[in-house]
């Protein structure tokens, strides 16, 4: 029996149709094992619970072909509003002032990632620094980070407050705050140490 692996599944996808042959020609029979899921005829409808499905396939032969070996295929239904994304600020970080002897663009940067990510997305991230009088929104590089561009329309404090939306609506929040200033002194920081 040829029968596909079945990827993982929201609790809210459609119905679907299973496919499986067998070498010998015959019809291949479906029934699920276990799992929130129910069948008819080839379609499988989920019943909106999150769990695991097993589904057997099977041929149980005839007259001229003895039955085929059963094949099973597992997978998971996912609740998407059981999983929020993690949300770490990481430019600028709670604390540390932001030296610049003249005004220019600040590389904003978090980082998210959800669980189960074959199924669910980080749908949007957000920033919005007060004073600014915008709201940013993120560039994806495919590593889970995401940046934007900010210019402080003039030294001082700031409140930044980051916000990520995953598959299913639920919300991560993040908050810093920071000085923007051109008071700078001189720093000894050791870079490194022992690097061979």
């Amino acid at each position: 029996i040829d029968f596909s692996a079945i990827p993982n599944m929201l609790t809210t996808d459609p119905s679907f149709d299973l496919n499986a042959s067998a070498t010998s020609g015959l019809a291949v029979e479906f029934e699920i094992t276990e799992g929130p899921a129910d069948l008819n005829g080839n379609t499988v409808t989920l019943t909106s619970d999150p769990g695991f499905v097993t589904i057997k396939a099977s041929q149980p032969g005839d007259d001229t072909w003895a039955p085929a070996p059963d094949v099973f295929q597992s997978f998971e239904v996912v609740d998407a509003t059981a999983y929020t994304p993690e949300l770490t600020v990481r430019r600028p970080a709670d604390g540390p002032d932001v030296y610049m002897s003249s005004l220019s663009p600040i590389i904003i940067v978090a980082s998210a990632y959800i669980d189960h990510p074959e199924v669910l997305n980080i749908e949007q991230v957000i920033f919005d620094i007060d004073g600014s009088g915008e709201v940013m929104t993120e560039k994806s590089y495919g590593t889970g980070y995401y940046s934007a561009e900010w210019t402080p329309p003039s030294y001082g404090t700031y409140s930044m407050t980051i916000t990520a939306t995953s598959t299913g609506g639920m919300v991560s929040t993040g908050t810093a705050t920071f000085e923007v200033t051109d008071v700078i002194s001189y720093l000894n920081i050791q870079a490194f140490d022992q690097v061979h």
